[in-house]
């Protein structure tokens, strides 16, 4: 498994979710901790809104292709 470490300058900020594709790929399907949270085109950022804590993301296409990432998310001191 991958690991990711993010730290956050404030509270609620934003974090961009991009994973690169095949290019059959039509869709991205976002989750964290198994909740769906967004999709997208292949090529665009998906903008999380992020909290303190530790999140599995997960990408799957549109032809069942998945991806996943253990994300560590910090306030910065």
């Amino acid at each position: 498994d991958a690991h990711l470490d993010y730290a956050l300058r404030a509270s609620n900020q934003k974090i961009p979710f991009s994973a690169i594709s095949d290019s059959d790929a039509r869709t991205l399907f976002w989750f964290v901790d198994n909740r769906y949270v967004g999709r997208v085109k292949p090529g665009e950022p998906l903008m999380w809104v992020a909290q303190p804590g530790e999140f599995e993301v997960r990408v799957v296409d549109d032809q069942g292709r998945a991806a996943q990432v253990h994300l560590k998310v910090r306030l910065a001191s």
